[in-house]
């Protein structure tokens, strides 16, 4: 074998000698730019020592020395996902015009077969203008496409949020605390998920796809039913009620609506579920309900007998003028637009729109949400803390507050474990949902089968469940870590003379306006902010 000169010049030689380039100077004068310059039309080389290529250029001259090797004729780039096949072409440019194409093609027809590119050819590019030294996308394959997972859309009960309205004609206090249905009304619905499409490699070889998810969708069976069409299941109240969950249980549980006043027309009412009064009740009279109850007559109540929630929050819309007499009982929250002369006793916290005059009342919490909302006259108990704009007034009424205040730490420490039940029980959750989707995707279910997503299923809505009752314990005592100190009189404006602190162990007398921030206990005593 015999060594080809391949370009030779006043100031270099290059030639080829089997698949290696040697290069040659004869004296100084060519620049590197002019170098790369003629190995821009020299496509064939690839350089594989630059430092030969300087030496020989800057150190003229300088026996011949190997600097380059053959690049392949036809190149094929394979993206790491097999998804594209680049063809890179290192030919003589007469070897591109169509006419003299014919064995190029061949050529890379032979190596496409050699790397196994079967699939997604463009064949199209044979035809077309072809370039050195750049990529052409030569073949392309088919991503897979994943399945969407279902899609579930349900009936939305928000948190209850009073809204406090003033604008100095007339004050309200509104809010949505049951959620009325009727027969039929919609309560949810799920698309179904869809299977994925297997993809395809530049090799034939078969990418499967993931299908979408499935996911329950959870109701009470008793009193929700569905109906399926064209990949959607839809869920319709099977009777009027109140919509609730339990986890992410939908379900319509029993509700009365009592158009006008409890009276003699009605009697006392005593009913197993949700309960609205559109008017009043009529002094002497009460009810009582083992869930929500509402009472949304402009003019409130007065001396009522009793009114009693067993099980859940009571909504009174225009108030309580109690006249010593009105006892109300809840479990959860009571909302309402003033109480006055009245008994209160509630589990949890207790939110007033505008004041509290001469009322006993015993809570978690007890909060006058008006920016000029006060609290006058009667005993105040509460566990956490006691807010409100004003307490007492100037002519000194006698006004009793007392915290039982709380333990920080312990709270704090609550707080930590309950975040962890959280999370212990979240990750039970994903790992339940993992097997409903495995139990659920197939077309046919066998009974086995059918029966073991049935207890998944159920196994999903306990810990929903749980997880709901958790949050909602966490949501709280966040909130109550929020109260200064180890119990708190928040005081937003001004506490009158005559008014009696009691926190804990300790008790403060004012016996001249005070303006401050709060009476918090902290260090075993009272202290302003």
């Amino acid at each position: 074998m015999e060594y080809k000169v391949v370009f030779r010049n006043d100031f270099i030689c290059i030639l080829r000698y089997g698949e290696k380039y040697f290069i040659e100077s004869y004296k100084n004068g060519m620049s590197l730019d002019e170098f790369n310059t003629l190995m821009g039309n020299l496509k064939m080389i690839r350089v594989i020592s630059f430092a030969e290529v300087r030496n020989a250029l800057l150190y003229a001259p300088k026996e011949r020395k190997p600097f380059g090797i053959q690049k392949p004729r036809i190149e094929v780039e394979i993206t790491p996902d097999q998804l594209q096949a680049y063809l890179i072409l290192n030919v003589e440019e007469k070897e591109l015009e169509p006419v003299n194409r014919e064995t190029l093609t061949k050529e890379i027809i032979a190596e496409l077969f050699e790397q196994d590119i079967k699939f997604g050819i463009k064949n199209e590019i044979f035809s077309s203008k072809l370039t050195n030294q750049n990529k052409i996308l030569i073949a392309e394959g088919k991503p897979a496409i994943n399945g969407k997972d279902a899609v579930i859309s349900m009936y939305e009960i928000n948190e209850p949020k009073p809204e406090l309205v003033e604008d100095g004609k007339a004050d309200y206090y509104e809010m949505n605390l049951i959620h009325r249905v009727v027969e039929g009304e919609w309560l949810g619905d799920k698309v179904d998920p869809t299977l994925g499409i297997d993809g395809q490699t530049v090799k034939g070889e078969i990418i499967k796809a993931v299908d979408g998810k499935n996911y329950p969708l959870l109701y009470d069976k008793n009193t929700v039913k569905e109906e399926y069409k064209d990949g959607v299941t839809t869920l319709y109240s099977k009777n009027p009620g109140a919509a609730v969950y339990k986890g992410d249980k939908i379900s319509v549980s029993n509700y009365l609506e009592i158009h006008g006043n409890v009276s003699f027309n009605t009697g006392n009412v005593d009913f197993d579920g949700f309960l609205t009064v559109k008017g009043t009740i009529e002094d002497n009279f009460s009810i009582s309900a083992v869930d929500d109850i509402e009472i949304l007559g402009e003019f409130g109540v007065g001396s009522i007998k009793e009114i009693l929630s067993s099980k859940g929050n009571i909504y009174i819309r225009g108030g309580i003028a109690g006249k010593n007499k009105a006892v109300i009982k809840s479990k959860k929250d009571i909302y309402t637009k003033f109480i006055s002369d009245a008994t209160i006793i509630c589990e949890g916290s207790v939110y007033v729109g505008f004041y509290c005059m001469n009322s006993n009342i015993i809570a978690k919490e007890v909060i006058v949400e008006s920016s000029k909302g006060r609290i006058v006259g009667g005993s105040v108990q509460a566990a956490i803390r006691i807010e409100a704009a004003e307490f007492g007034t100037r002519s000194e009424i006698r006004t009793i507050l007392k915290i039982e205040g709380f333990d920080r730490n312990a709270l704090q420490s609550e707080f930590v474990s309950i975040e962890q039940h959280i999370d212990s029980q979240k990750e039970q959750l994903n790992k339940v949902k993992q097997l409903i989707s495995v139990y659920s995707s197939s077309d046919k279910i066998t009974d086995e089968n059918q029966l073991i997503l049935d207890k998944v299923n159920q196994n999903y809505s306990y810990l929903m469940d749980a997880i709901k009752e958790f949050e909602y314990k966490r949501k709280k005592i966040k909130d109550y870590l929020k109260t200064p100190g180890e119990g708190a009189v928040i005081v937003k404006k001004k506490c009158h003379p005559k008014v009696r602190i009691e926190i804990k162990n300790d008790a403060v007398e004012v016996k001249q306006e005070i303006i401050c921030d709060a009476f918090c206990y902290r260090n075993n005593e009272i202290i302003t902010l």
